[in-house]
């Protein structure tokens, strides 16, 4: 079983995403804050971060690399609606696993997924 935290402000996405990855292999979790997110990262190892670079409360690469810090084997997906090149070359430079701009399609997300979780196996 993945278990996928899904983080993002717009329910919209969370609702969509939810339902795109949700099947017997994946669980998904979600959070719309980082204070959320992290609090659920603490709680629980998660397998899977995808994480919005603007929430309310804080950037996305604070979650991402709290989360990791805690958690070096997890996969970590970013996906913005405010994409620019230092963005991108930043989660790059920080070792995000994979990087989208909104609007996205789920079968990019999912693609992501198994790469990074086929990654994490054969890093073990």
């Amino acid at each position: 079983m993945i278990l996928i935290l899904l983080v993002d402000d717009e329910p919209s996405i969370l609702y969509g995403l939810t339902l795109g990855l949700s099947s017997r292999e994946n669980t998904v979790e979600c959070a719309d804050s980082g204070e959320s997110a992290i609090r659920k990262g603490r709680d629980r190892q998660y397998d899977v971060l995808i994480v919005d670079l603007c929430l309310p409360d804080m950037h996305g690469f604070d979650v991402f690399q709290t989360l990791k810090a805690g958690n070096p084997q997890l996969v970590t997906i970013v996906i913005t609606a405010q994409s620019s090149r230092e963005t991108a070359a930043e989660a790059w430079k920080l070792g995000v696993d994979a990087y989208f701009e909104k609007p996205f399609h789920v079968n990019s997300i999912k693609n992501a997924i198994a790469r990074g979780i086929e990654r994490r196996a054969f890093d073990h």
